[in-house]
């Protein structure tokens, strides 16, 4: 089965609104390609010989810019296409395994930064819902708290548990307190705890905007706190089946 999930503009104001998703998801489109082959050319003049040092580093310079344009544009066209018309598979998985995966695909990036990667979720997790889209999101807030961890010897710690109707999934990562005024803001589109360090770290200010579409669109809920022990908590609910049927 699969679940078509849309947004019915009310009036003039929601037709506007979605002329706007619309346009954004068309001009990230069209912009895809030409960074792609700019992100190939580079490429191909980084392998020439010709280069002087100095030319080198500049250059090396350009494809980094590149290709946190494209990882922007990609984020845009997501986040787009969620935000629009949108078609949610409806498959049967398990959450703990689904975490598995994406810490997998992190070991090394994970072993480059010295964290401690403590995966305390333990026994199986079914839940329905769309497995690549949630996936994506693991994937998100992984990588959130890779990236906004400590320097030196920081730490992961996810925990999962479920009750007849939810799952309740907590990522927690050692690093620099939240700004209370800054915690409701968290899950807007280009928002950043801090600016600086966020752009010198690569983030694109949409991973936990599209992290939340996700939760929402699987009738789910989201929030960022401090928690416990200098940590940052980012704890996900889902119910276990998105159509109210028994568990």
């Amino acid at each position: 089965r699969m679940l078509f999930v849309g947004l019915v503009p009310v009036g003039a104001g929601g037709s506007a609104f979605n002329h706007q998703r619309e346009f954004i998801g068309n001009a990230s489109h069209e912009l895809k390609s030409p960074i792609t082959r700019l992100m190939l050319a580079q490429e191909d003049m980084l392998m020439s010989e010709n280069l002087s040092p100095s030319a080198e580093k500049s250059m090396i310079k350009q494809l980094e810019t590149s290709r946190r344009m494209s990882h922007l544009v990609k984020n845009l066209l997501d986040l787009s296409r969620m935000e629009q018309q949108e078609i949610l598979h409806n498959d049967q998985m398990d959450l703990s395994v689904l975490i598995a995966r994406v810490l997998d695909d992190y070991t090394d990036v994970v072993a480059e930064k010295g964290i401690r990667i403590r995966n305390q979720v333990g026994a199986s997790l079914p839940v329905t819902g769309d497995s690549e889209k949630l996936f994506r999101l693991f994937v998100n807030l992984i990588d959130n708290a890779i990236r906004y961890n400590l320097p030196s010897g920081g730490e992961i710690k996810i925990k999962g548990k479920k009750s007849k109707t939810d799952l309740c999934l907590e990522i927690l990562n050692s690093g620099s307190k939240i700004p209370e005024q800054d915690i409701p803001h968290l899950f807007e589109q280009f928002y950043r705890v801090e600016k600086s360090r966020s752009l010198a770290l690569g983030g694109s200010g949409l991973g936990l905007a599209i992290a939340r579409k996700i939760v929402i669109l699987h009738n789910g809920r989201i929030e960022i706190t401090n928690g416990p022990d200098q940590m940052i908590q980012t704890t996900v609910w889902l119910p276990r089946n998105r159509y109210g049927e028994q568990a």
